[in-house]
């Protein structure tokens, strides 16, 4: 019999779309430590217009921005700062869930 395991993965949801997971996360949270979209593509071994396609497609979804540009460099929006800290509380919080949905059934 093959190895079995459970997966499950963590996502935010806007109606049927997807519209953030853990690539996402990880490219905002770059982006407000760098301080440049293009400096967190860079880090994160990213194209530079794939990951401003994927803010584009995120912020349409969720219809506000996620990132604020200007001369100087770009920065999490409020909202973004809040989106960020949902998902990361959520993933905090999710083995602690899957242990007692585990336990339970």
């Amino acid at each position: 019999m093959p190895r079995l395991c459970i997966r499950v993965a963590l996502y935010i949801q806007c109606g049927n779309a997807r519209v953030a997971g853990r690539g996402l996360i990880e490219a905002l949270e770059a982006i407000e430590k760098e301080g440049s979209i293009r400096a967190a593509a860079r880090r994160l071994g990213m194209n530079h217009r794939r990951l401003l396609e994927r803010i584009h497609r995120a912020e349409r979804l969720l219809g506000f921005k996620l990132v604020e540009t200007s001369a100087t460099g770009s920065r999490l929006t409020r909202e973004a700062r809040e989106l960020v800290k949902a998902y990361r509380d959520a993933a905090e919080k999710l083995p602690e869930c899957i242990e007692a949905g585990l336990q339970c059934g």
